[in-house]
């Protein structure tokens, strides 16, 4: 979250899902980008997402399916 450059690419991404979201019918709080963005920078630096922890531990099923390939395939419908 210290990066401005990722920073900015995480909110390009939140708003992807935002308007994936919306054109599903699926209503999510107006605030939820600012709202995640702070939450994730309240975190201690050194503290590992779960996401993160799924990739260490290589050859485990993980959230990148779970969420990214989910967002994706409702992206394209």
């Amino acid at each position: 979250m210290e990066d401005e450059e990722s920073k900015k690419l995480i909110k390009e991404i939140m708003t992807e899902i935002l308007s994936i979201a919306e054109k599903k019918g699926i209503k999510l709080p107006e605030n939820i980008i600012e709202t995640s963005i702070t939450k994730a920078t309240n975190f201690p630096y050194e503290t590992k997402t779960s996401y993160e922890r799924d990739v260490e531990n290589k050859g485990n099923l993980h959230e990148g399916d779970l969420y990214g390939g989910t967002i994706i395939r409702m992206g394209e419908t």
